[in-house]
């Protein structure tokens, strides 16, 4: 909330925090001299009580502010500086009961009053709504903007018609911001309706005020609006050619199209601006991922590099975007190192939690195997991946995103009592988070489960265009943790009952990691009940946002090796096997064999010898050579 202020006061105090103290004490009294010349000089007063605060003598500004708001008790300026002092002082009550007092507050608009008088009425309802909202009293905080809002109205229309241009703006943009904040406030509520008016409003006092216009973007967009969003940011970019913001949301509207290559496209416009943006840098990484291109983000990366002097510690934000390319491409050395140096130092970055949370899943899935490809359940110490996590795990701030990594970390131990408290944790997580309904079936009991049909795994994974409806939003990633917690603890059908009501969710770019691994889940239970036609769809909804996914790729590879599609097959461990750089001798294997078996002896020979330069023991792949050689022979 912006307060109109005297500039040269605010000026006077800056100044004074740079000056030592001791030349600070001599201008307390040259101005305690002045004011005793001139006591009815309110700004002297002003500069004295703020010079008393920049020297951190509170006790000092405190006195003096009374004895001047006792002296001169309609000096506003005097009195909100009081105000201001108790609130950062930790006493906000005292502070809103001295604003109740303050002659502004306590009469009526007014045409008869001066100036003045209604702007400082404004002045003063904002510093309540600013000290309630710093209190935590939201619904206070919106009633003083509300009634700021009538106020400035009042100044507007009946105040202004002696006054110059300049000031008829000025207040104008008092208006425009106390209107973009009651629309943001009543937008964060899922209030969309008096957003959009005071949006509107905000616009039509402040036209150019870019930051409203990229609000009504952002609104527009959560309302599902894309063609109007898309305008609106477009109308922005006209006004300010280098607004990021405005890119970023265009970038996003064209993600939710899966528009990737075009999202991207924006996103290199800006890097090549600022190599060093950093955070365009790791979400231009994320779309390219998305858009099967990483192979382009290495110059980008290395562009950024080129501009660190020579022997600099690489910046956290270039660090984690070097991890996220590393990790997207199955490098798992190189991404643990770029991370690690990105959550450093841990309490000075932004970067910090993210690299650490890349860093346990990467403990976690450390191969193209998920969670669930190996269900048997053991009651031996976990392995030394999952011990490290679990150490890593100590460095993250209490939350849900911690609570969640723990569940994986109990999932991933496969000892059976661990697996049941991770669905325990996921289920507490779920009742304490989510604002739904929870549907009953989710959470049946294992005597309901066993009395339903055998064909309900088939019954729940359908109805692919028909997603259920909820009353709330779902928290994806726990729902996400509890499906594979159930898979692991053999209760097929409750993850399947969690599994529907994810894997054909639209595209959100918060929560499409959860839903890719939903889909692969969903697409595997799908394979073992050979129901490949369910499996493939499932499968290309992931490649549809993500095509550089090995794994992906990889089940849909074994979709068409199980219906003797030996081409198709071929081609997708073939995609497979690039995006692992040619160097998992297993995906080497698969290509080679259905090459092989598509009649391709030639090309298969060729990846036989690739696997051979980097794993020259792998023994399935002499079969597939030996056999190869010998189709080939006379």
């Amino acid at each position: 909330v912006a307060l109109v202020s005297q500039k040269a006061a605010n000026g006077s105090a800056v100044h004074m925090q740079k000056m030592p103290r001791c030349e600070t004490e001599k201008a307390i009294a040259a101005y305690e001299r002045a004011k005793a010349m001139d006591p009815e000089n309110a700004e002297l007063a002003v500069r004295i009580g703020r010079a008393l605060v920049s020297t951190h003598d509170y006790q000092r500004a405190v006195r003096y502010y009374r004895d001047a708001v006792a002296s001169d008790g309609v000096n506003f300026t005097v009195l909100a500086d009081l105000a201001t002092l108790y609130w950062r002082l930790g006493a906000p009550d005292h502070a809103i009961s001295l604003l109740t007092e303050a002659p502004a507050h306590q009469s009526e608009p007014d045409v008869g009053e001066t100036v003045e008088r209604a702007i400082e009425r404004v002045n003063c309802t904002l510093l309540m709504c600013k000290i309630y909202r710093d209190s935590q009293k939201p619904d206070a905080a919106t009633e003083a903007l509300l009634r700021a809002r009538g106020f400035q109205e009042h100044v507007l229309h009946h105040m202004m018609r002696s006054e110059t241009q300049e000031t008829i703006y000025q207040q104008k943009i008092v208006a425009a911001t106390i209107a973009l904040e009651l629309g943001g406030y009543y937008a964060s509520i899922g209030d969309a309706q008096r957003a959009k008016e005071f949006y509107q409003e905000a616009r039509m006092y402040d036209e150019s005020n870019e930051e409203v216009l990229l609000a009504i973007a952002r609104l527009l967009l959560d309302g599902g609006d894309a063609t109007a969003c898309e305008e609106q940011c477009n109308a922005v970019l006209r006004i300010s050619p280098k607004s990021e913001e405005a890119v970023v949301i265009l970038a996003d509207v064209m993600i939710r199209q899966h528009r990737f290559d075009d999202a991207a496209q924006h996103f290199s416009q800006i890097l090549d601006e600022t190599p060093d943006n950093y955070k365009a840098l790791v979400q231009y990484v994320r779309l390219l991922r998305h858009a099967g291109r990483l192979g382009d983000a290495e110059k980008v990366l290395e562009r950024a590099e080129e501009l660190l002097p020579l022997g600099q510690r690489h910046p956290s934000g270039l660090s984690f975007a070097r991890g996220l390319y590393h990790r997207y491409c199955y490098e798992n050395l190189e991404a643990l190192r770029a991370f690690n140096a990105a959550r450093l130092p841990v309490d000075d970055s932004p970067w910090s939690i993210p690299a650490l949370t890349n860093m346990i899943e990467m403990y976690l899935f450390s191969s193209n195997e998920e969670l669930w490809v190996d269900t048997v359940l053991r009651d031996e110490d976990k392995n030394e991946n999952v011990r490290i996590a679990e150490r890593l795990l100590l460095q993250m701030p209490d939350g849900e995103s911690r609570d969640i990594l723990q569940g994986y970390c109990w999932m991933a131990s496969k000892k059976r009592s661990l697996v049941e408290r991770a669905i325990k944790e996921f289920k507490q997580i779920c009742a304490t988070s989510e604002t739904m309904q929870q549907h009953q079936g989710s959470f049946n009991d294992e005597k309901d489960a066993k009395e339903e049909e055998k064909d309900e795994d088939e019954r729940l994974l359908s109805d692919a265009n028909r997603p259920p409806q909820a009353s709330g939003r779902l928290n994806v990633p726990v729902r996400v943790g509890l499906a594979i917690a159930y898979f692991i603890a053999g209760l097929e059908k409750k993850a399947a009952a969690e599994l529907k009501r994810i894997v054909y969710m639209p595209f959100d770019p918060i929560t499409i990691d959860a839903v890719h691994r939903a889909r692969l889940l969903a697409a595997h239970m799908s394979i073992l009940r050979e129901d490949l036609k369910m499996a493939q769809g499932i499968l290309q909804k992931n490649i549809e946002v993500n095509k550089s996914c090995p794994q992906t790729w990889l089940m849909m590879g074994s979709v068409h090796e199980i219906g003797m599609s030996h081409d198709e097959a071929a081609e997708c461990y073939e995609n497979a096997w690039k995006l692992t750089k040619e160097r998992d001798p297993s995906v080497g294997y698969k290509l080679a064999f259905h090459r092989m078996k598509s009649g391709k002896i030639v090309s298969a020979i060729d990846v036989c010898r690739k696997v051979l330069e980097v794993h020259p023991s792998y023994p399935k792949i002499h079969e597939v050579m030996d056999a190869c050689c010998s189709l080939l022979r006379p």
